[in-house]
């Protein structure tokens, strides 16, 4: 790969008939999900791809030694053959796939590009467990916590930790426990989230809508925002190609034509963003592959496997960055920067960081790919992701925020 190669990123295609006022932005040049081949398949996009009959995978003898996963964020503890010994019910992972028939339960969760976005599918206990999470585990069985072993999904480059937040906001783990796990050592979070639960808007019904922004959130900011807000209430479903298709049929396509970009969040997050359009900075951050920033993405299938039912979608349209300092960073530069924001062991090395990087106020290039290997410098997966790391560039984005669709 030529270590000074830039990302290509062919023109994108509109939504419907683009109108002629519509401006254009950077962003116009980076591939929407319908624009960007099958991952595993070549059949049409307007299919919904439905499961194959799959055989069961052949697990590794267990070598008392961690999956192999360790090249992304999804380090696990245990082993699969460990899991299987334990006698806990057994799980789908991109790595390995299932070992048998698959349940309907996990089935509802897999599509066409599951191998490429999905790391984990499977009852909490056995993911808690293999990610050595055993408080977690025993709070499934405890009578007095309302977390139960239902079947979740971890995407790729995450960590298993990632879903606390959501389980937390859905009244499922206790605020302390959350606090303890997810931030460590009994360290305070920077924002204290609410312990009751964000209710939809009542105004907002399945229907498309525009609404004033500041009946919607009571809290809100004017900053750079819209007045008027198109918002609708959506069914949320486990198949997110086929929840992917309906919200840009149903909803997105009213917009009109442009480009656009797409951001999931839980309803506390939202509310927190409402009133400072800006990333919230925790330990977590050192998650995101570009630095603390506001991610997008233009793949709306890649966003929502990052969303759960207490969870809203964020629409922009035609996000104009032309006055801004948009950076799309080599091959060797995006990898410096990713490993670099991944605490990857090489990412310590003189001038790692380059000057781009602490000027630019958008960022867009490649999310990394999931086997990425350990101790190795990442290689560029196949969506892209567009950051705004400067006040300019969440300004710029919050003023294109076109739609908020709530998950229900």
């Amino acid at each position: 790969m030529d270590s000074k190669q830039n990302f290509p990123l062919p023109v994108m295609a509109t939504a419907t008939s683009p109108t002629a006022s519509s401006p254009i932005s950077p962003t116009d040049s980076i591939p929407s999900i319908s624009s960007l081949p099958s991952l595993t398949s070549s059949s049409s996009s307007n299919e919904i791809w439905r499961m194959p009959t799959l055989t069961a995978p052949a697990i590794p003898e267990d070598k008392g030694e961690p999956s192999d996963m360790e090249g992304n964020r999804n380090q696990l503890a245990r082993t699969m053959s460990q899991l299987a010994k334990k006698g806990f019910p057994p799980v789908w992972s991109r790595e390995y796939g299932y070992p048998g028939e698959i349940p309907e339960e996990i089935g509802e969760y897999l599509d066409r590009n599951s191998y490429e976005l999905d790391e984990l599918i499977g009852p909490l206990s056995s993911i808690f467990w293999l990610a050595g999470l055993d408080e977690l585990v025993d709070a499934i069985y405890d009578p007095a916590i309302a977390l139960e072993d239902e079947v979740r999904l971890i995407p790729t480059n995450v960590g298993v930790t990632w879903i606390l937040e959501h389980l937390f906001e859905e009244g499922k783990i206790p605020g302390p426990m959350y606090d303890r796990l997810f931030f460590g050592h009994h360290e305070d979070p920077v924002v204290t989230l609410p312990i009751r639960l964000d209710p939809i808007p009542s105004q907002v019904g399945t229907q498309y809508a525009v609404h004033r922004l500041e009946q919607l959130c009571p809290a809100w900011r004017p900053q750079c925002l819209p007045q008027e807000m198109a918002t609708a209430r959506v069914k949320g479903d486990k198949n997110k190609e086929r929840l992917s298709t309906k919200i840009l049929k149903d909803y997105v396509s009213k917009l009109g034509g442009g480009s656009f970009l797409y951001r999931v969040s839980t309803r506390a997050a939202l509310a927190a963003i409402m009133a400072f359009f800006a990333p919230v900075i925790h330990v977590r951050n050192l998650d995101n592959e570009l630095g603390p920033g506001i991610y997008t993405s233009d793949s709306l299938e890649w966003v929502l496997r990052f969303g759960s039912a207490n969870s809203a979608l964020l629409v922009f349209k035609n996000s104009d960055f032309r006055n801004l300092n948009v950076w799309s960073p080599p091959v060797s530069d995006w990898q410096h920067i990713v490993a670099t924001w991944t605490r990857k062991s090489l990412s310590d090395e003189p001038g790692s960081v380059p000057l781009e990087w602490r000027t630019a106020d958008v960022i867009r290039g490649p999310i990394s790919a999931p086997d990425s290997p350990k101790n190795k410098l990442p290689e560029p997966g196949n969506v892209s992701q567009i950051v705004a790391t400067s006040h300019r560039g969440c300004e710029a984005l919050s003023a294109s925020l076109a739609m908020i669709i709530w998950l229900d």
